[in-house]
C-alpha cells in the first residue's frame, strides 16, 4: 500500500514565536542549544567571528515556553571558548567546511537488505498529481537511502527519496542531471516484512538537492513523526542554502499518515549549522530560524505525543 499526500497544512504548531536579536549576533551563527532538565531552561548560544582569534558568544536564556528571560554577550579567545565548552569544538570544524553535504548518513547493511530483498512490484506504482500533472513512477531502486528507525516494537522505517535524470546541454555537451522527486518511507515490521510506504510531493520545491529526512517516535509509542529539512536554493546574497521545516506523522496502527504542515515562509530559513533540537526528555522537536536580514530569530515548538 502506498498513502501519498501532496504539500499541505494540517496540524498545530504548540509554539510560535519570534524574537529581535542584537546586532552583533545577527551576523554571526547559531552554534549550540542545551536544554536544563533541572530548571526547565534553554540556552541558545550565537558566535560572530571578530578576528582570525577571537569571537564574540552571546548566550540567550529561554524559559520551557521560550520566553525570554536573560542574555549575556561577550568576546573570547577561540582557544578559550574551546577549553570552556565542549560544544565549539564541532563549531568550528562545521564552519571551516560549511560547504561540504554532511546531511548525508550512513545506513547499515541490514537496513538496505530489507528494501532490496522486498520484491520489486511491491515498492512500485503511479501517483498522480491532483493538479493534473502526468503521472509518475515510484520505481524500488531509484531512490537515495536518507535514514531509519526502529521503534520500541522493533518495526523499521526507512526514510528515502526518488531521482531521476535529465538530459541538459552545458558548454555545447550533453550532460545527465540528477533531478530529487518525492520523499518516501518504507515499513517493515519486527521481522523484516515490508508492510507499507507513505509518500509527500514536494511540488514546486527545489529539486537540485536531496531533502533531509528525520524520523522520531512519538511519547505513546504509537506513531512516527517524519520530519523534512527542504532546500529552496542558495541565495546570491548568502553562502548557505535555504531550508525549511515540515512535519507529519505516521499512524502505525491504522496505517495512516496526516497532511504536512509546512513552517517554510518567506521571512523564515532554519540556522544553517543548527536547524533543529530534539528533546527525548520532554519527547518535543525545536526548529531554530531566523528572517533573511538576521535580525529576528524564530521558534517553532512542536510537540510528539
Amino acid at each position: 500500500m502506498l498513502l501519498f499526500y501532496f504539500y499541505s497544512s494540517g496540524q498545530t504548531i504548540e509554539i510560535d514565536k519570534k524574537y529581535e536579536i542584537t546586532g552583533a549576533a545577527k551576523k554571526g551563527l547559531l552554534a549550540h542549544v542545551e536544554f536544563d532538565k533541572t530548571d526547565g531552561f534553554y540556552r541558545l548560544f550565537y558566535i560572530v567571528k571578530v578576528s582570525d582569534v577571537k569571537v564574540r558568544l552571546i548566550n540567550y536564556l529561554f524559559d520551557l515556553d521560550f520566553n525570554f528571560l536573560d542574555m549575556k554577550e561577550s568576546i573570547m579567545d577561540i582557544e578559550a571558548v574551546q577549553k570552556k565548552y565542549d560544544w565549539s569544538e564541532d563549531f568550528f570544524k562545521k564552519e571551516s567546511s560549511r560547504n561540504k553535504d554532511t546531511s548525508a548518513l550512513k545506513i547499515s547493511a541490514n537496513i538496505t537488505a530489507l528494501i532490496l530483498k522486498t520484491p520489486a512490484d511491491s515498492l512500485a506504482g503511479n501517483i498522480k498529481d491532483p493538479k493534473g500533472e502526468e503521472p509518475f513512477a515510484i520505481n524500488s531502486r531509484d531512490y537515495e537511502l536518507t535514514g531509519y528507525l526502529t521503534d520500541s516494537l522493533g518495526n523499521v522505517f526507512i526514510s528515502v527519496q526518488n531521482y531521476y535524470y535529465i538530459a541538459k546541454i552545458v558548454q555545447e555537451k550533453k550532460v545527465m542531471k540528477k533531478v530529487y522527486a518525492e520523499v518516501l518511507v518504507l515499513q517493515f515490521d519486527n521481522k523484516g516484512i515490508f508492510r507499507n510506504q507513505y509518500g509527500v510531493s514536494f511540488s514546486g520545491h527545489d529539486k537540485s538537492t536531496k531533502t533531509i529526512q528525520l524520523l522520531f517516535e512519538n511519547a505513546k509509542q504509537s506513531s512516527v513523526y517524519w520530519v523534512f529539512l527542504e532546500e529552496k536554493g542558495i541565495p546570491l546574497w548568502s553562502k548557505q542554502s535555504l531550508r525549511f521545516p515540515a512535519i507529519c506523522k505516521i499512524d502505525e496502527k491504522n496505517s495512516t499518515i496526516t497532511n504536512p504542515i509546512d513552517l517554510g515562509e518567506v521571512d523564515f530559513y532554519l540556522e544553517p549549522q543548527l536547524p533543529y533540537l530534539y528533546n527525548s526528555f520532554i519527547h518535543t522537536i525545536v526548529f531554530f530560524g531566523s528572517d533573511k536580514t538576521g535580525k529576528w530569530i524564530h521558534i517553532y515548538k512542536c510537540r510528539l505525543e
